[in-house]
């Protein structure tokens, strides 16, 4: 991806959300992006799963033709950059409507989630442990529920992208075309559920 560091906010949620209840699938979803190469054969089989439930999520979600035309609608302002703010506005949707995919309200989920990676921490890659530090200092994963959350994330992710963007500029996007990319969102999320649990089911 197009960042300085790793420090930049994504779609944690959804990945989060999509592991289920296995801690080892949570911990590997949420580590996938800072293991490279043969680094993956260095994590147990379980956690293992879960960086594969990873790559499949994004696999799927890239090549999903409402995902294509959430990015392409995207393209004109966002450019190159299209497909990291698709991603993050899955994020805002999922959180403003995280009670109807799951009986845990988001305040609950996301303490139940920071639990897990604590305990856990001494497994974690030193980036994902210093990552983890701003995630809870930020409160990234709860910020995503308000329009004034979306654009504090997208102009931080502006700042940190090696080539120039107008993600300081993407809340306005999300809020002229709201109606358009929440009915994207909504066609597109529960068959991303149904296919993480086909997946889940088959590993």
């Amino acid at each position: 991806m197009f960042f300085s560091n790793e420090h930049y906010f994504m779609n944690y949620l959804a990945h989060l959300y999509l592991s289920g209840d296995e801690e080892p699938l949570i911990i590997g979803n949420f580590i996938a992006d800072h293991i490279k190469g043969r680094q993956i054969n260095e994590v147990s089989k379980e956690i293992m799963k879960g960086i594969h439930l990873h790559r499949a999520i994004d696999a799927y979600t890239d090549s999903h033709p409402i995902v294509l035309q959430t990015k392409e609608r995207l393209r004109p302002t966002q450019g190159k950059y299209s497909p990291v703010v698709a991603d993050v506005f899955m994020d805002h949707f999922l959180a403003i409507k995280f009670e109807e995919f799951s009986p845990t309200p988001l305040d609950f989920f996301v303490d139940y989630i920071f639990k897990i990676l604590k305990s856990n921490e001494a497994i974690l890659p030193s980036k994902t442990k210093n990552m983890l530090v701003y995630m809870q200092k930020d409160n990234w994963l709860k910020a995503y529920r308000t329009l004034e959350g979306m654009d504090f994330i997208l102009k931080a992710m502006s700042r940190r992208t090696i080539f120039a963007s107008n993600m300081d500029t993407a809340a306005s996007d999300l809020e002229r075309d709201y109606i358009l990319y929440e009915k994207d969102y909504e066609v597109f999320f529960p068959q991303l559920q149904i296919f993480c649990r086909d997946y889940i089911a088959s590993i």
